[in-house]
Order: structure tokens, then C-alpha cells, then sequence
């Protein structure tokens, strides 16, 4: 799981800035929540595939940085993610987990 300082890197926030630290933690735990509704079995693959732990991860701090980039413009234009965060996600949605062969790709 990314932590804080891993999305203000990608966002370009320095670590010493802490006026957004609950809105980062906030899209974090959305970015992860959005993930494992999407993708059966999320935390087994996740847990057991560095693959798709390395996706997960990367799908995280994009979308954390679109959530963090578009916070004030949510009431006024299209909140819609872009092709990059569409496309890890369906990739990511090819990961299954099976008792014998753990987070393995269809």
C-alpha cells in the first residue's frame, strides 16, 4: 500500500507541506477501497502476486494524483479518470486467485 509521502512524491508536494495530509490519506484509502470492489479477490492477489501488487500500487498513486488535482473542480467539469488509470484497472481485472496457483493472470 502506498503510504502519504509516496503520493506527495508523484504529485510533487513536498513532504514538509502538511495542509492536504488528510485529503492525501483520504483519496488513498479510496483509491484502495475503489479497487477492491472492483477486482474479485483484491487483497489475496495482492497479498501474494508482486505483479499485481506493483499495478495496485501504481493505480493508487495515479488516481490518488487525479483525485488530489481535480478536488476543487468536482462541483464545475468532468471528474472522469483518464485512459492510464482505466487501463490499469482492466488489466489488473485479469489477475485471479486460486488456492493452488495464487494470484496468477488468466
Amino acid at each position: 500500500m502506498i503510504t502519504i509521502n509516496d503520493a506527495k512524491d508523484y504529485i510533487y508536494v513536498p513532504a514538509s507541506v502538511t495542509i492536504d495530509d488528510m485529503a492525501i490519506h483520504g483519496f488513498i484509502q479510496v483509491a484502495y477501497t475503489y479497487m477492491r470492489g472492483a477486482i474479485d479477490n483484491f487483497d489475496a492477489i495482492y497479498e501474494t502476486n508482486d505483479d499485481f501488487e506493483c499495478l495496485a500500487d501504481l493505480f493508487a498513486v495515479m488516481y490518488v494524483a487525479e483525485l488530489y488535482q481535480q478536488r476543487n473542480q468536482y462541483s464545475t467539469g468532468s471528474s472522469t479518470p483518464s485512459f492510464l488509470v482505466k487501463a490499469l484497472m482492466q488489466q489488473m481485472q485479469t489477475y485471479t486467485y486460486e488456492e493452488n496457483n495464487e494470484g496468477d493472470k488468466k
